[in-house]
C-alpha cells in the first residue's frame, strides 16, 4: 500500500489548526461589525421615521415633536448613518460615532427616561454590543500577545 513519502506530497503548504483561529476569529469580527453596521442603519431608519411623521402614528413628526425630542432625533437620524458608514469602512469615526449615539440613548432612555420614555431594547442591544466588542477587543490582545512570545522563542 503506497504511503505519503511513496507519492511525494508536500504538506509545508497546509495550514494548522492554529493558523486557522486567527482567521475564524478576524471573520467572526466581520460579521460582528456588519451587524452592529446594520443596527445601525434601521436605528437611522427609524429615526428618519419619527421625523418624517412616519412612525408612533406621527406623535414624534418634527415639527409637532416637543424640543426636547426634536434635538435628539436630529441628533441620532444624522449620527447612525455616518457611524454605519464609519464601521462598514472600518474607520475610526465609527467606533467613535458609535460610543457617541450609544452614550446618547443611555443617557436618553437611562437617566432621562422620565422625558423620553424607556427603551429596554436600545440599553440592551447596545450593552450586548459593548460586551462582545470588548470581548473581541480581549481575544485580539490574546492573540497579539500570543503572537510575540512564540517570536521570542
Amino acid at each position: 500500500m503506497p504511503t505519503l513519502d511513496d507519492l511525494d506530497v508536500n504538506l509545508s503548504g497546509l495550514k494548522s489548526d492554529a493558523d486557522a483561529v486567527p482567521e475564524n476569529l478576524d471573520r467572526l469580527y466581520q460579521v460582528f461589525l456588519v451587524v452592529v453596521t446594520l443596527i445601525c442603519i434601521l436605528g437611522a431608519v427609524n429615526y428618519w421615521a419619527q421625523l418624517m411623521g412616519i412612525s408612533y402614528g406621527g406623535a414624534l413628526r418634527f415639527d409637532i415633536a416637543p424640543l426636547h425630542w426634536k434635538i435628539v432625533q436630529v441628533i441620532l437620524a444624522l449620527l447612525l448613518p455616518l457611524t454605519a458608514l464609519g464601521i462598514w469602512f472600518r474607520n475610526s469615526f465609527g467606533l467613535w460615532g458609535w460610543v457617541l449615539v450609544t452614550a446618547i440613548q443611555f443617557i436618553v432612555h437611562g437617566l432621562l427616561k422620565d422625558s423620553y420614555g424607556e427603551n429596554e431594547m436600545h440599553l440592551a442591544v447596545s450593552a450586548g454590543i459593548v460586551v462582545l466588542f470588548l470581548i473581541f477587543r480581549f481575544a485580539f490582545y490574546r492573540r497579539e500577545k500570543e503572537r510575540l512570545e512564540e517570536g521570542k522563542e
